[in-house]
This record gives C-alpha cells, structure tokens and sequence, in this order.
C-alpha cells in the first residue's frame, strides 16, 4: 500500500492555502525535501 509523505501535505496546504513562496518551502521551511512534490486537487479551488 502507497504512503503519503506528510511533507508533500504540508507543502501543498502552506503553497495553495497560506500562499507561501515556492522556494521558501524548498529551501527554508522543508530544506531536504526537493523530491517531494505537491499534491494536485488536495484543496478544492
């Protein structure tokens, strides 16, 4: 069974919700996980 990992949650409420930068995800606020991408269609528009 497929796992979530919970940084691509997070990284997609505070990148869709919050409206924080892109890069201050990658860098500052979750520094190693480049790997890790947002999930589309988590929040409804």
């Amino acid at each position: 069974m497929p796992t979530t990992d919970m940084r691509a949650i997070f990284k997609t409420v505070l990148y869709q919700h919050m409206r924080v930068n892109s890069q201050a995800l990658d860098t500052t606020i979750f520094p190693n996980a480049d790997g890790v991408q947002m999930i589309p269609g988590l929040l409804a528009s």
